[in-house]
């Protein structure tokens, strides 16, 4: 059992994650953001850069019984393109995200599934893709409701069940952001309970749990894959910087991808259970200039996979060395971090490499299904 976990809040070289943002309420049901919670702080903005939108339509790569040999797990976002624009053939788990989580233990915004589970089914089924209802809660007044409360969270899984089962579909992507430790067991409970109701639970994870309230190792046993939202290393509110640095060091401190993994498989979570969370996303910076590390002068703006590859057509693109990441200069005063190809590749392999369950990203049709990265998905999930 995993204890709390205790870190000097001052270092995270200007990433910010011990201040607390302040997000108007843009369909969430919280208020305050704090912590690890970068699908709550991209749900309060859906205002996305989502590029300059499909170029070509994609074209499947393999034959539907020929499915990836290790998991590769997708969110598509309410606010994201068609769900018949995705690589289909490229993944074996889809979350919609997602259905929100009321302090009676009740479901709000059901017509976020409702209007796509159809859609999602019937063009998962040729690929044996699994299709996951996403539950999410980012409010502590919510979670403080109904975690404690077995009356409650009885009542919030038989509605997920019921969700679920009307369009047999899979299973439940649990995606609590911002948890309390004083609800840690009660949160695992809660995940135990729900495996109990449906077949698949995959639940969202933080990549530093800066007060011990995930249970790795229990939260790896109750459920079918801890998918670690690995991003947010640098968010918007901070810094500039690599968004999911694979390694750290250096002017950017210890905290990286290969930092965290390493942090769950210590505290009892089994590799095979770890489903490695990669952005499709950067955040482009206002700064004092363009020294590395920089000082932001205000919030980082959410730039899509497709918008940033856009951005590079008329900037030159640099790398840090240290994170194997790339990152343009647009201005004197600005800093584009981002993802692209090459990057991914060498986090996909890693994951892969390194005998985890598999990986995935948030979020699906912010790459535009860019073909060359989709290739390079391809390559890597097909070991025979």
């Amino acid at each position: 059992m995993r204890g709390i976990y205790v870190i000097g809040l001052g270092w995270c070289a200007g990433c910010g994650l011990s201040d607390v943002s302040a997000l108007q309420d843009g369909g969430t049901t919280g208020g305050e953001v704090t912590g690890w919670m970068p699908h709550a702080e991209d749900q309060a903005r859906p205002h996305l850069d989502l590029g300059e939108g499909m170029l070509d339509p994609y074209v499947p790569q393999r034959e539907p019984e020929d499915r990836p040999d290790v998991t590769v797990y997708g969110y598509w976002p309410y606010w994201g393109a068609s769900l018949d624009t995705l690589a289909w053939d490229q993944l074996t788990d889809l979350a919609l995200f997602g259905v929100e989580l009321a302090a009676d233990g009740s479901l709000t915004h059901q017509d976020r599934w409702t209007d796509s589970a159809p859609l999602a089914m019937e063009l998962a089924a040729p690929h044996e893709v699994r299709v996951h209802l996403t539950l999410i809660c980012f409010s502590d007044e919510v979670m403080a409701s109904v975690l404690p409360d077995p009356a409650k969270r009885a009542f919030t899984i038989a509605e997920v069940a019921a969700l679920v089962n009307r369009y047999d579909a899979h299973g439940v992507n649990i995606d609590f952001e911002g948890l309390d430790t004083a609800y840690k067991h009660e949160f695992t409970a809660f995940v135990q309970e729900m495996s109990d109701a449906v077949e698949d639970v995959v639940v969202a994870m933080p990549a530093i749990d800066w007060d011990g309230a995930y249970d790795y190792d229990e939260l790896a046993f109750a459920s079918d894959g801890l998918f670690i939202m690995g991003y947010g290393y640098h968010w918007s509110g901070g810094n500039p910087g690599p968004i999911a640095p694979l390694y750290g060091g250096g002017i950017w401190g210890a905290h990286s991808l290969v930092w965290t993994v390493e942090d769950y498989v210590k505290w009892g979570a089994p590799p095979d259970k770890i489903i490695l969370g990669l952005p499709l996303y950067g955040r482009l910076w206002p700064t004092v200039d363009s020294g590395v590390p920089g000082d932001a002068t205000g919030e980082g703006a959410a730039v899509t996979y497709s918008g940033a590859q856009a951005m590079v057509r008329d900037h030159t693109r640099r790398w840090d060395a240290t994170t194997e990441t790339p990152y343009l200069l647009p201005s004197s005063d600005e800093q584009l971090w981002y993802d692209d190809a090459e990057s991914l590749e060498a986090k996909m392999a890693y994951a892969v490499d390194g005998g985890l369950q598999g990986f995935g990203f948030w979020a699906l049709t912010y790459e535009d299904t860019d073909p060359e990265l989709w290739a390079m998905v391809d390559e890597l999930t097909h070991l025979q």
